[in-house]
């Protein structure tokens, strides 16, 4: 989860770059928020006669912000243009692939502590 609130905290920021690690964990974090608040939906309605179906709708709508802002920074680390990322093989693959280990045109390799 550390990973999501990192993303977060960075939701708003188009520039620098983001490492593989960081981003692959983002995503999986995102992945198990969104089941938790699935099953916490599914519970409610069973529970409560009460359909919030809609409300979790945009809160996973929201949570793909910070995913593809990561994203776009991913392309940064990787050496392209964030506009990659929508690509949608491409993106995938650039997503994926080992970032650049020295300094590109969107700024030095983030070191991550681990």
């Amino acid at each position: 989860m550390r990973a999501l609130m990192e993303g977060l905290r960075r939701c708003g920021d188009w520039q620098g770059r983001t490492d593989r690690r960081t981003f692959l964990a983002m995503y999986f974090d995102i992945l198990l928020a969104m089941f938790g608040l699935m099953l916490l939906a599914m519970v409610i309605k069973w529970n409560l006669k009460v359909d919030i179906t809609w409300v979790l709708r945009y809160v996973i709508y929201a949570l793909h912000i910070p995913w593809i802002m990561a994203g776009w920074r991913r392309m940064h680390d990787v050496g392209r243009s964030g506009l990659w990322f929508f690509v949608p093989v491409v993106g995938l693959l650039l997503a994926i692939w080992s970032g650049q280990t020295i300094t590109n045109r969107y700024g030095a390799p983030r070191v991550v502590a681990r």
